[in-house]
Formats: structure tokens, C-alpha cells, sequence
């Protein structure tokens, strides 16, 4: 659980109150439902990057005993503005207080989380991207219980981004193992992997890198992306309202001219109580920052080409590749839309969702609509089968998106019969580059 908590300036002086979202009685009410004390939270400042002004509580059964009680932890534990001016924000004194994962996933000895990327091409109708890899993000100390290191920001809290936390690593070995800069065990490219799953411990104990690899394809990259796809559902008719604002009339429509994408990075943690993957916080601080391209510099994170993939997804450089498969663009067009009547922009919607998928390179691939590969993907778990996704999302979908959903279905089905199987390269093998798949759009 998550609440959000601000100090509010008084009318007439310099005094603020402090307001927790949606009241403090609800909040001591669901407190002792689903987090009861004694409990570990991260108190998080709004808006601020690099886990700046971070740090962790214990919520005490006495700090719930009386709103007086909980108002004194709070005043303690959530300050009005950071101390350090360098750390002040335009808007001092909001903060997000989080249930923090007490038992998290370890690889070897020590905390990770795991930095994914998400590409929004299409708002409405909604169109996902997902990059196949996670970046992982290891702390520089062996982990032992937050209940008994509070302040050790280090091992919980700052991982391996702070210059203060590489000043208590360990030179020329900081970790006990080669650091997996990608969630991908295949031994060839710069973003070795392979670590990250001979020295993963999450839902297996003693398992070997292929039990892993297999355990993560199977269930644990599933899982991922169910949880960074459905906030994106739940905020999306919020998302609308304010697009509408944006495409208004006020402007002549002339907003409508320009195409929006959004690129975030949602940071993921196993919970080892739970034996579930949890969102920690979706950030939406732009482009990659994985560490030099130069083949002799050190970095923990290399960028294979995601950038790059990423930018031709959005179209950025018009869809070089679209001369090639036109003709079968429009004829597929043609026959979708004497079946289901298309204005000219539902046709042009159409049209651009077929292009992204046919230039989705780099580790890109569509997560939403999910891609209908049928047996093609294996034994895992389709979105599209989701019984909470067919009972609360799909009945709301709009006209438009109902026929993005077909259409984009559609094209998949016939690029998968056209490859008749999948390539899946043995990545466990120091060969083998990525394969090449026949082209997206089938005549």
C-alpha cells in the first residue's frame, strides 16, 4: 500500500497542516488491515530523482494508537522541506509513504530491483511497447533485515546509483559476481547477463541458471508485464480527459497534428513474503541513461540499440521500411474495413499501429494490444484471456480501439502463420545472434 501525505500552508502565516490522502482515520483503518505494525515504510519526496531524500520508518502499533500519535510520527518522519537546500524541491513538503519490501529477492547475498521500459505509442487507442530485457540494479552491501539497518540507505534504498554508495564498494571486484547488466543469460553482446540467473534467488532455492531462465520466461517476465500494463489500463480514462483538454478547440485542432509518446520506467521488486513481483514507482524521467557507448568505458548498463528502437517505434524517422509492404498495408485495410465501416482517421489510426509493429527492433515488442502468436509464444499466460482484464477493461473499449484490437490481431495471426515457427535461439549458447523474423505485414 501507498498514501500519499503534504503539508498544507495555514491561511495567515507561516504554519501548515499536515493532510494524508483520504483522510487519517481511513488511513490508520487500512493501515491495520493490510500493513499492520510493527512495519518498514519508504517515505518517498515527490516529484525528485535518483532516490534524493529517501529514507526508511518503522511504524510503531503506539504511532497508530491515536490521530495525536500518528500526527507525531508523521511530523518526525515527514518533513515540511529536506534539510539540504540543494535538495529542495518547487514544491517542498509532498510525499508518497510506501509499504517497503522487508524480504526482496536477492541475487547472491544482495538486493535488487529491476528497471523496465515502457513505451506508450498510442493513448487512444491505448498501444503498449515493452523492451524484452530488465536492467537490474543490485545494492553495493549484502543485505540483511531493514527492521535492524534503517539507515542504511546503501544496502536498501540507493543501490549502485549514488557516488556516496560506490565510495563503500569494494575495488577492482565490488560484487561477488560479474554485474548482469541485462535479464538475458546469452553470453554474446556487451550486456552480459548471464549472473543475473546463476546467482538469482527468488522463487527457487538452489536452482541452476537453466531452472531460472526457464522459471523467468515462464512465470516471472509474465508477471512483469502484467503489472506495469495494468496501471496504464486503470489511468487511462484519466489519461483521455486530459488529452481532450489538450486536442481542444480552442487551438483549431491544431494540436491534433503532433503524435505523443510517453517513455517510462517502471522500477519492479520481488517480494519474497508475498512470492509476487511488486511496483515500486513508475518514473518518467526520459531517455536512457545506461552509461557510455565508447567500447572502453566501464558501465554496469549498456544500450544495445534500445534507444534507437524506440525512437523508430514513435516514427521518428517516418517509417523507412514502409515502401516495402504498402501495397499489403492497403489491401489488408481494404478488406478490414468492408467488414467494419472506418472513417478515414480510424484508417489513418490503423495504418500507423501497422507500421510501429513492422519497425519495432531493438528488444521492442508490443505488450498491448498483446500480440496473438497463439502456441507460437509457448506456455504462457495470455493477456488477452485475462478475466480481470475482460471484465473491467475491455467492455469500456471505445469504437476505435475495438477495431485497433481486430486489426492488429488480425496482422498477427498472418505473420505467424507466414512463419510458420517462431525462431528461438538457444541463449544459453555463445552463438547465435538475435534472429531476423519475416516482415510484420503479410499480403
Amino acid at each position: 500500500p501507498s498514501y500519499n501525505l503534504a503539508h498544507k500552508p495555514m491561511p495567515g502565516g507561516n504554519v501548515t497542516m499536515l493532510a494524508v490522502e483520504g483522510g487519517a482515520e481511513a488511513f490508520v483503518r487500512d493501515v491495520r488491515l493490510r500493513a499492520p505494525p510493527p512495519s518498514v515504510w519508504i517515505v518517498k519526496p515527490q516529484r525528485r530523482y535518483l532516490s534524493l531524500g529517501m529514507h526508511l520508518a518503522m511504524l510503531e502499533e503506539a504511532d497508530l494508537a491515536s490521530l495525536e500519535a500518528l500526527a507525531a510520527w508523521a511530523r518526525r518522519e515527514v518533513p515540511p522541506a529536506e534539510k539540504k537546500r540543494k535538495h529542495h524541491t518547487k514544491q517542498p513538503g509532498e510525499f508518497t509513504v510506501q509499504r517497503f519490501v522487508e524480504r526482496p529477492g536477492l541475487v547472491g547475498p544482495r538486493k535488487f530491483d529491476l528497471r523496465l521500459w515502457v513505451l506508450i505509442a498510442s493513448l487512444e487507442p491505448l498501444e503498449v511497447y515493452l523492451l524484452d530485457v530488465a536492467f537490474p540494479k543490485i545494492s553495493v552491501l549484502d543485505h540483511k533485515d531493514p527492521r535492524d539497518t534503517l539507515s542504511e540507505k546503501c544496502m536498501h534504498i540507493l543501490m549502485m546509483a549514488s557516488e556516496f554508495c560506490t565510495k563503500r564498494m569494494t575495488f577492482p571486484n565490488p560484487f561477488p559476481f560479474q554485474y548482469p547488466g541485462i535479464t538475458r543469460p546469452d553470453l554474446h553482446g556487451r550486456a552480459r547477463g548471464r549472473s543475473f540467473f546463476e546467482h538469482l534467488r527468488a522463487s527457487i532455492d538452489n536452482a541452476t541458471l537453466e531452472d531460472n531462465w526457464s522459471r523467468w520466461q515462464l512465470d516471472h517476465w509474465p508477471a512483469l508485464e502484467r503489472l506495469v500494463l495494468l496501471p496504464l489500463l486503470l489511468a487511462q480514462p484519466s489519461l483521455r480527459s486530459h488529452e481532450a483538454r489538450i486536442f481542444g478547440a480552442f487551438d483549431n485542432n491544431r494540436s491534433r497534428e503532433y503524435r505523443r509518446v510517453a517513455l517510462l520506467s517502471p522500477d519492479a521488486i520481488w517480494d519474497a513474503d508475498a512470492a509476487t513481483w511488486r511496483l515500486e514507482e513508475i518514473n518518467t524521467n526520459g531517455l536512457f541513461q545506461l552509461g557510455a557507448d565508447d567500447a572502453e568505458a566501464k558501465t554496469f548498463h549498456v544500450d544495445e540499440g534500445y534507444t534507437e528502437g524506440w525512437l523508430r517505434v514513435a516514427g521518428v524517422d517516418a517509417y523507412p521500411n514502409a515502401p516495402t509492404y504498402d501495397a499489403a498495408l492497403a489491401a489488408r485495410l481494404d478488406a478490414f474495413c468492408a467488414r467494419v465501416a472506418c472513417s478515414d482517421r480510424d484508417r489513418d489510426v490503423l495504418a500507423r499501429a501497422a507500421h510501429q509493429n513492422a519497425h519495432a527492433t531493438g528488444g521492442w515488442y508490443r505488450l498491448f494490444p498483446p500480440v496473438a502468436c497463439g502456441s507460437t509464444c509457448g506456455p504462457r499466460p495470455d493477456f488477452a484471456q485475462d478475466p480481470l482484464f475482460l471484465d473491467l477493461f475491455k467492455p469500456g473499449f471505445s469504437d476505435l480501439a475495438t477495431k485497433h484490437w481486430d486489426f492488429l490481431r488480425d496482422l498477427d495471426a498472418a505473420y505467424f502463420r507466414a512463419a510458420a515457427r517462431f525462431p528461438s535461439p538457444d541463449l544459453l549458447a555463445d552463438a547465435a545472434p538475435r534472429p531476423a523474423f519475416p516482415r510484420y505485414i503479410q499480403p
